[in-house]
C-alpha cells in the first residue's frame, strides 16, 4: 500500500468515526420498513377524515353568519321603515 493509498484509508476511517450511526438521515421518500410505511399511512388518513370534518364546520359556521348577517339587514331595513312611516303619518301636508 502506498503512503496515499494508507492517508485515504485513514481519513476513510475517521470519517466514519464523525458520523454516529444513530444520526442517520432517514429519506423522506422511502420508510425504513413495511411497519414505518404502514404507520405513516395510517396517520395521513386521521388528519384527512379530521380536515374534512374541520372544513365542513367551518362553511356551517359561515353559511349561518351569512344567514344572521340577512336577517339584521332586513330587521334594519323594516326599522327605517317603520320610522320613515311614522314621521309620515304625523306630518300635515303643508310640511
Amino acid at each position: 500500500m502506498t503512503t496515499s493509498e494508507r492517508w485515504c484509508m485513514q481519513n476513510m476511517v475517521e470519517d466514519r468515526r464523525t458520523y454516529p450511526v444513530g444520526n442517520a438521515v432517514e429519506s423522506p421518500v422511502h420508510p425504513q420498513g413495511n411497519k414505518a410505511a404502514k404507520r405513516k399511512a395510517k396517520g395521513k388518513s386521521k388528519t384527512s377524515g379530521t380536515s374534512d370534518r374541520y372544513d365542513k364546520l367551518k362553511m356551517q359556521v359561515a353559511r349561518r353568519l351569512s344567514l344572521i348577517e340577512d336577517f339584521n339587514k332586513e330587521k334594519e331595513r323594516e326599522n327605517d321603515y317603520a320610522i320613515v312611516i311614522a314621521d309620515t303619518y304625523t306630518m300635515t301636508e303643508e310640511q
